[in-house]
Parts: structure tokens; C-alpha cells; sequence
């Protein structure tokens, strides 16, 4: 066994995207002789789960009774209590493609948590709520969290004991499962509390949050002239995520100006995990106006996605 593992989980809708971007981009860009790559299985077609195989990807079925990036933490840790890797990298798998070699990151301070912060704040203080945590947990996030920066966890690292313990910590203090986002709270916290090693933000180019100049050329992003390793078109709604066609190969990747400037213009204004959601109610707005105005797509679509956003942030309601 390689004693280096990079796992990211998938369900059917984003297996084609996980195995044409996210794992084609992965093995013509990076030096996988010390590393294995597994894929959590949360209903992969029997063609996908097949290719995985195939090309020697460790597949692991698992019941997805949440929301795959909430559960894939409980089933990390299940998985690492079986295999004896060193180092673990956790990474989505929907929503990134790699563009230069990721292995320095398997032997960059191998004894720490490592990760990227983001340049510009989150909103993810709106799960610090009693859906999601138990009122200790909720004040422990809090006082922790209060004045530091937000690590994405999109693509993390850290030895193999250490992932094993937060999946543990996201499975036992996240309360409901069903939803994307808290989970965020939960690899910060514990990475501020255990201590961890802020990488370059070149291994997760978080593209909605980032400062910098940003160019696409040949389909491939560089930030103030210099290629980004990782990319992350994050965005759980795919109509808010800046980047259209998003993936590997020079045809893709088409970028969304307006609504990029509209959500930097959002994040910018986030000021701590204190932020009540009256206050995001009213940049939120500002953010809907934006889009409607500069975006050339159809009203029906863009009411469609905002009520999914609503539904995510405020519980549908607005």
C-alpha cells in the first residue's frame, strides 16, 4: 500500500464530472507513484463505479443518508480505521481540477492539519445555529472562530490520525446531516484549536473568494500570472458558482463576470462569525439585484436558483 491517499466522494449526478475532470486532471497533472486515490461511493452508476476500478481507484460504498459533503467525513473516519495510510488529502470532488502536481502537499509539515485560507470572509456563520449544534458547541465555534480567517475545506490534508479524529468531530458535533455547510465550522475549528499550516492559496484557488487577478487562458486559470494548482469553482447552487462549463480541457471554463464581482462584492462585507442573517438578508439582496440586472439569463432560471438559495441560507425564507 502507497503511504499517501487523496479520497473525495461522489454520488451518480457528479461521477461523470468526478472521473472526466476531477480524476483526468488529477493523473496527467501530479506524480501519484506514493499515493493512492479512493472515492467514497454514494450511488455511483455501475459504469462509473466500473472506470474507478478499472484505472485502480479505491471505491468504498457507503448509504447516503445526508448530504455527501456532511456524511463523507463519518465514513473518512470509517475508512481510515481500516487502512494505515500516513497522509490523507480530503478533497470535493464536483467542483475542482487539478493543474500542476499536488504530492508537495503529502510532505508539507506532515505533522500539522494543513489548508487554504480565504482572502475574502464566508458567510458560514449563518449555520452556527441549533439546527446544526448543541449550545456548547455553538459557543466554542463561536469564541474560536470569532476574529479568524475561513479555511476552505474543499481540499485539506493532514496525517491519517488526525482526518480520522475530524471526520469523528464533524460526525458527532454537526446534529443535522442533511444540509451543506456546517461542516465548514467544524474543520475550522479544530484546526484552529489543534493548530495547522496555511498552504499557498494556489492549492485551492477558491475562485469566488480570491483576491487577485485572475486569467483564464487555454481553459487554464492563473492568478496574478502564476497557474494555480487546485482550482475550486465553489458554490453549492451551480447558477452562483462563477465559472460556466467548468472543468479540464481547453474548451471549458468560461468565466461569469458580474456575478464573480457581485460575489466578491458579498464576501467582502462579511465581517465576522458573529454576522446575524438580517445582515446577510440585506447583502443577499444586493446580490439578486446584481444578477438581474448584468446576468444574460432568463428570469425563470434565476428565480429557480434563488429559491434553492434561500432555501440553503434562510430556510426558504427571504
Amino acid at each position: 500500500m502507497k503511504p499517501f491517499c487523496i479520497v473525495t466522494a461522489s454520488d451518480t449526478r457528479y461521477g461523470d464530472f468526478l472521473i472526466n475532470h476531477w480524476y483526468k486532471s488529477l493523473t496527467e497533472n501530479s506524480d501519484l507513484s506514493l499515493i493512492d486515490v479512493a472515492v467514497l461511493d454514494y450511488g455511483l452508476s455501475t459504469a462509473q463505479r466500473f472506470y474507478l476500478e478499472s484505472h485502480g481507484v479505491r471505491v468504498r460504498q457507503y448509504p447516503k443518508d445526508g448530504h455527501v459533503v456532511i456524511i463523507r467525513f463519518r465514513d473518512l473516519a470509517d475508512f481510515l480505521s481500516e487502512e494505515k495510510y500516513e497522509q490523507i488529502i480530503l478533497s470535493d470532488g464536483g467542483d475542482i481540477i487539478f493543474q500542476d502536481d499536488i504530492s508537495p502537499v503529502f510532505t508539507e509539515h506532515p505533522d500539522m492539519f494543513r489548508g487554504v485560507q480565504e482572502d475574502l470572509k464566508s458567510a458560514f456563520s449563518v449555520f452556527l445555529t441549533d439546527e446544526f449544534f448543541n449550545k456548547e458547541d455553538k459557543k466554542r465555534i463561536r469564541d474560536v472562530l470569532i476574529e479568524e480567517e475561513m479555511i476552505n475545506a474543499g481540499f485539506i490534508a493532514g496525517p491519517s490520525e488526525k482526518m480520522l479524529r475530524l471526520g469523528q468531530a464533524v460526525d458527532t458535533m454537526v446534529l443535522s446531516k442533511k444540509k451543506f455547510g456546517p461542516d465548514q465550522l467544524v474543520v475550522n475549528y479544530l484546526f484552529r484549536t489543534e493548530g495547522f499550516y496555511p498552504l499557498p492559496k494556489r492549492f485551492n484557488y477558491v475562485i469566488a473568494t480570491a483576491e487577485g487577478e485572475l486569467k483564464i487562458r487555454d481553459g487554464k486559470f492563473y492568478a496574478d500570472g502564476e497557474l494555480m494548482t487546485v482550482v475550486h469553482n465553489t458554490g453549492n447552487i451551480s447558477f452562483f458558482r462563477p465559472i460556466e462549463n467548468f472543468g479540464y480541457g481547453p474548451e471549458r471554463n468560461q468565466l461569469k463576470p458580474e456575478l464573480l464581482r457581485a460575489l466578491k462584492a458579498l464576501h467582502s462585507t462579511s465581517d465576522t462569525v458573529y454576522e446575524t442573517k438580517a445582515e446577510l438578508r440585506k447583502r443577499v439582496k444586493v446580490l439578486k439585484e446584481e444578477i438581474r440586472k448584468r446576468q444574460q439569463r432568463s428570469q425563470e432560471e434565476l428565480e429557480e436558483n434563488w429559491s434553492d438559495f434561500k432555501e440553503l441560507f434562510f430556510h426558504g425564507e427571504e
